[in-house]
């Protein structure tokens, strides 16, 4: 929604820091809190299903088989959240911006529950659908709540609020982390509670969600209900129809404007010249993002930095410095998109992953290689005690002969 009014352009109403306080605390929160809780207690929780699958199918797992399935129920979570980031439009307009946060919402209340009730089930495959219906709904939130956001704001505080949804994921990351220490949540009483604990948040959201204003843009456009657009943009301006004049001709305008383009589909996206630079530009910072490594420092922080020396306490603890890193960064950017240009964040974004990726890649190179000269040292002074184990072996001593023979 673009005004040209000065006099609005500052303007942050109550029922736009509702909708902003809903999504970041029910749907954004709870996306990066189940990207980060399996981090910690994961050695528990593999224990679990170790002990599950071999009470219920009398079937002691291998130490490879227990790595295959502790994999799976990670990367389940991947798998929907592909799903619902693919559905999240088809959701958005048939019932809503509104109606899909609702629902995303529901697969996490859904989810959380299972996670709470599977060691009572003993049920492995509870753990593994909970992580597929969360990752959904993680993956209808990436979708629908920066949609839903930045068609009821002003275009001055599209930036801001747009960083909202990956700065609660960021945040949600970070709390998994903390709650996720032992003498917290992640021991082997309570790690069901930690992996349920995000429902409250969930609950909260549903339970405000419907007092939100809708999109106007999806009002007008998608539902043709002019008076509803005018109504919804009252109250998230908190002013009065006819200072709205010409917010409300721009929205319709542009509702016009994208209606008589048609619909558009993924090949027609591909398909499009006009767009397919864009296009190539956000599908290569986007595999670029997913290729850096970052999920794998979500998913297995605490064992890589086990694997780097650390004992189990500071490797949990360097997980959440790693957390807290990550969330103060987006947290920066908050300010940064609204006083910078873009371009320049992302081309100096880029730049630093570039340099930290060459510097992680050459401290692997000389960690491994630190570690083979060990091997090698280690096996060089082995064998060299042997030799001198065997050289210095005392001799034998002759024993005195014996003259049989008296003269």
């Amino acid at each position: 929604m673009v005004s040209s009014s000065e006099n609005r352009k500052s303007r942050l109403t109550w029922p736009l820091l509702a909708a902003a306080s809903v999504t970041f605390v029910g749907s954004s929160v709870p996306a990066g809190y189940n990207i980060g809780v399996i981090n910690t207690p994961q050695l528990i929780i593999k224990e679990f299903c170790n002990q599950t699958v071999f009470e219920r199918y009398d079937a002691a797992l291998s130490e490879y088989s227990l790595d295959i399935l502790w994999s799976f129920v990670v990367s389940i979570y991947i798998a929907g959240g592909t799903l619902g980031s693919f559905t999240g439009c088809w959701f958005a307009d048939k019932w809503g911006r509104k109606g899909a946060i609702f629902a995303n919402n529901f697969l996490g209340l859904l989810a959380a529950i299972l996670f709470v009730a599977s060691p009572a089930a003993r049920s492995v495959e509870m753990l593994v659908l909970a992580r597929f219906l969360v990752g959904l709904s993680s993956g209808l939130t990436t979708s629908v709540v920066p949609m839903y956001m930045t068609e009821i704001v002003t275009l001055d505080w599209r930036g801001p609020m747009g960083v909202l949804c990956p700065l609660g994921i960021c945040f949600g990351v970070l709390l998994s982390q903390i709650l996720g220490l032992e003498f917290i949540l992640g021991s082997t009483d309570t790690w069901h509670y930690l992996l349920g604990l995000y429902g409250i948040l969930v609950l909260v959201s549903m339970a405000v969600l419907p007092f939100l204003p809708e999109s106007p843009k999806y009002l007008f456009a998608i539902k043709k209900d002019e008076d509803g657009c005018t109504e919804a943009l009252t109250k998230l301006r908190g002013l009065p129809k006819s200072a709205l004049t010409t917010e409300i001709a721009e929205t319709k305008a542009a509702s016009v404007r994208e209606m008589s383009e048609g619909k558009w589909s993924i090949l027609r996206l591909l398909k499009s010249k006009s767009l397919r630079w864009s296009l190539i530009l956000v599908c290569a910072m986007q595999g670029g993002q997913q290729l850096s490594g970052i999920n794998a420092v979500f998913y297995y922080s605490v064992p890589i930095f086990k694997s780097a020396g650390l004992d189990t306490e500071s490797s949990q603890y360097a997980s959440i410095g790693a957390g807290v890193v990550n969330f103060l960064v987006a947290a920066l950017a908050t300010f940064l998109t609204s006083r910078f240009r873009r371009r320049a964040l992302m081309l100096f974004s880029c730049s630093t992953v570039v340099v930290c990726l060459l510097s992680l890649a050459v401290s692997i190179y000389f960690m491994v290689n630190k570690i083979k000269f060990s091997i090698y040292t280690g096996l060089q002074s082995t064998r060299i005690k042997k030799m001198q184990l065997l050289v210095q072996r005392p001799r034998l001593e002759k024993l005195p002969e014996i003259n049989y023979w008296r003269n």
